[in-house]
């Protein structure tokens, strides 16, 4: 647990260096390989992110308070934000073979 203040900061932190480390896996794929489906495998964590979040939705309910729609909300949430770090290391990697 990261917790600086009283407040806890490990959701974000481990979002950034997820994101991160995605951008930098996905940079070095478009860099050193040349097979499309090599270049698409990060988007299978974006994926299983996608699939955890629709079965969280479809999932039973489980208790008095019910809140399998948030957890997919943010299962989603997280997807994009790793989706949006491999589609900027494509966009600079697309940008650098330009010139």
């Amino acid at each position: 647990m990261l917790i600086y203040n009283g407040t806890d900061y490990t959701i974000p932190v481990f979002v950034m260096v997820s994101a991160i480390i995605l951008f930098a896996l996905q940079s070095t794929l478009c860099k050193r390989c040349r097979r499309l489906w090599v270049k698409l495998l990060p988007l299978l964590y974006v994926l299983l992110w996608l699939v955890l979040a629709v079965h969280a939705l479809l999932s039973e309910p489980g208790g008095f308070i019910d809140l399998r729609g948030l957890v997919a909300m943010m299962f989603a949430i997280y997807a994009l934000i790793c989706a949006v770090s491999i589609g900027l290391a494509w966009l600079i990697g697309w940008l650098k073979s330009r010139k």
